[in-house]
């Protein structure tokens, strides 16, 4: 009888260790699908990750190339205007009315005006710094270019020939942008008459209705705003 139940014992524990032994081969093909499943994912992200590198190294030498393009169309249309210029055996500068030597011949682009570099960019600085904008040609009045401004301009003129014709831009499209009212803040947005005119500018902080143009009126409409603004002035 002891004997018996030794043998159903044994039995039973060699049951236990084979299931034991079970649940960890299952543990360990799990394992080991969801090593092989982590190294595929990993190995996808990387191709992914290696395209996306492919293909922004491709843009930028797309882009690199395009600028060069850019580039070598902008130095053939100067070398253009300087040979047309010296066809028209060309004696004195628009300007200062001096002889200009043939180094410095170089044409408006926009009508074939000529003038000393020195001479035009001492205009343009001149109407720049006094904000008389569009630039124009000084003889025929007519708006230069983008090319003449880039030909003639310092890089810190050009800059500010930018920033006023895109403020002057806004100025003339108030149906799709404003601007900040504190003069020279250079902060614009998109704004309409239906957005809300309480308005603190995240520049220069100062808060302003933008209906009004002028500081917020707390308390008081618009057209209470006006209206005590108009009887202040006239008493």
């Amino acid at each position: 009888m002891n004997y018996k139940r030794k043998v159903e014992n044994k039995d039973s524990e060699m049951e236990t260790e084979l299931m034991k032994m079970g649940e960890v081969r299952g543990w360990l093909q799990k394992f080991k699908e969801d090593y092989e499943q982590r190294q595929n994912a990993e190995l996808e992200h990387a191709k992914k990750w290696e395209a996306v590198e492919l293909r922004k190294k491709r843009e930028e030498e797309d882009s690199l190339k395009l600028i060069n393009e850019m580039k070598e169309q902008d130095d053939l249309e100067i070398e253009l205007r300087r040979r047309k210029a010296e066809e028209s055996n060309p004696s004195n500068c628009d300007i200062c009315l001096e002889q200009i030597a043939a180094k410095d011949l170089l044409p408006l682009d926009t009508c074939g005006h000529l003038f000393h570099p020195i001479c035009l960019r001492t205009h343009f600085q001149n109407e720049i710094e006094t904000r008389r904008l569009p630039l124009i040609c000084p003889i025929c009045r007519v708006e230069v270019t983008a090319m003449d401004v880039k030909d003639f301009l310092t890089p810190a003129l050009q800059a500010k020939w930018e920033e006023y014709t895109f403020k002057k831009v806004v100025e003339s499209n108030p149906e799709d942008f404003s601007f900040c009212p504190t003069p020279d803040c250079s902060y614009v947005f998109v704004w309409s008459q239906n957005d809300t005119s309480d308005f603190t500018c995240p520049i220069c902080k100062k808060h302003y209705c933008l209906n009004c143009r002028c500081a917020y009126h707390d308390g008081q409409t618009c057209k209470e705003y006006q209206i005590s603004s108009k009887f202040t002035v006239s008493d």
